[in-house]
């Protein structure tokens, strides 16, 4: 009888423990972080007459996404988004090695 009331009571004063901490805790106000980004949308469209799509000698819709993917990597470009960088790397005595870097800098939007 002594062991059941001796576990009781340990059982009760955690609860009353448990349920102290969780008051503090909502009496304490919530730290909020608030992340500011700017999210800008590049887009671009194609229109296509008719004529020039039986005229076509080849897959019309992989013609279309390369030149909207032409459209929007200049849009990339005029804008700045695109960076690119030129290292020359000497090899040996005559010949030397040329790297270009491109880089694209980008804010993915968040899910949510």
């Amino acid at each position: 009888m002594k062991k059941t009331y001796k576990r009781m009571q340990n059982r009760l004063y955690r609860e009353i423990k448990r349920r102290i901490i969780a008051e503090n805790a909502l009496r304490k106000p919530l730290k909020v972080d608030v992340c500011q980004r700017k999210i800008e949308t590049v887009a671009a469209s194609h229109v296509v007459r008719y004529e020039e799509m039986f005229d076509y000698q080849g897959d019309i819709r992989k013609w279309i996404k390369n030149e909207l993917a032409l459209k929007i990597t200049n849009e990339l470009l005029n804008r700045g988004y695109i960076e690119f960088r030129t290292y020359e790397e000497p090899v040996g005595y005559t010949y030397g090695l040329s790297r270009v870097d491109c880089r694209l800098n980008v804010v993915r939007p968040w899910r949510i």
